[in-house]
């Protein structure tokens, strides 16, 4: 049988708000997320200007409490915007804020469709892949407006969460730049992105979303490697990101 088209996101343009402006085009901010490095991430606007640095790291255990993903503005002397921690026996998510001091937790609500609840500016909001198209994440609000859309660049990188391997990074430092990969776009919608702190929440929110579904994805095509394999081949699981 046929399997049905998938599904086409509407443009974001044509949702905006009902009091948006005339030129609704220049309300909607897009920014670009690259893959430098494993475990170093860049967001810049459309032309190439740097946003922020995010640095990763794999758990360290359970008693380890240095943070899974560093958020920082700047290259050098990088002043850290926020931290955040993905629960290593639960399925909860901490990102902190030193400046104004602020924690924003994202819950997970629902597992089988991915829903994931958050505050933005005070407000509740919700990052939740697309049922129909594993490509665009969408953040809404509580009157379910949309106010943010990630798409990826490819659905093997949505699928997987894969865009650099070690072992293709251990090139030359001349190769280093044919290395960086694209994930994907970030669009939002500046009328209902609230205050600076508010955009702010929504922009390092959708980096943590990101990187937990890499994560996720990865748990799962190792789970189910091992599974293949029989129980003798051993599991590894992180059960925040599950």
């Amino acid at each position: 049988m046929d399997q049905p088209p998938a599904y086409s996101p509407q443009a974001i343009s044509d949702i905006l708000p009902i009091y948006r402006p005339p030129d609704c085009s220049s309300h909607i901010r897009v920014y670009k997320l690259r893959q430098k490095t494993p475990d170093t991430q860049i967001l810049t606007l459309l032309d190439d200007t740097p946003i922020y640095n995010i640095k990763t790291r794999s758990t360290g255990g359970f008693m380890n409490r240095k943070p899974h993903v560093v958020i920082s503005q700047g290259t050098e002397n990088a002043t850290v915007l926020a931290e955040a921690k993905f629960d290593n026996l639960g399925t909860g998510t901490t990102i902190y804020y030193p400046r104004p001091p602020r924690t924003q937790l994202l819950d997970l609500e629902d597992s089988r469709m991915q829903l994931l609840k958050t505050t933005i500016d005070g407000h509740s909001h919700w990052w939740q892949p697309h049922p129909g198209n594993k490509c665009v994440v969408e953040l809404t609000n509580d009157t379910e407006e949309m106010v943010a859309r990630f798409l990826y660049s490819s659905p093997d990188i949505a699928r997987t969460g894969s865009t650099i391997s070690r072992q293709e990074s251990a090139g030359s430092i001349k190769d280093a730049s044919s290395k960086e990969t694209d994930v994907g776009e970030l669009s939002v919608v500046e009328a209902l992105a609230g205050v600076e702190m508010g955009l702010e929440e929504i922009l390092c929110s959708a980096v943590v979303v990101i990187e937990r579904f890499k994560r996720r994805a990865a748990n799962m095509i190792k789970n189910g490697a091992a599974i293949k394999q029989g129980p003798g081949w051993g599991m590894s699981v992180s059960f925040g990101v599950l």
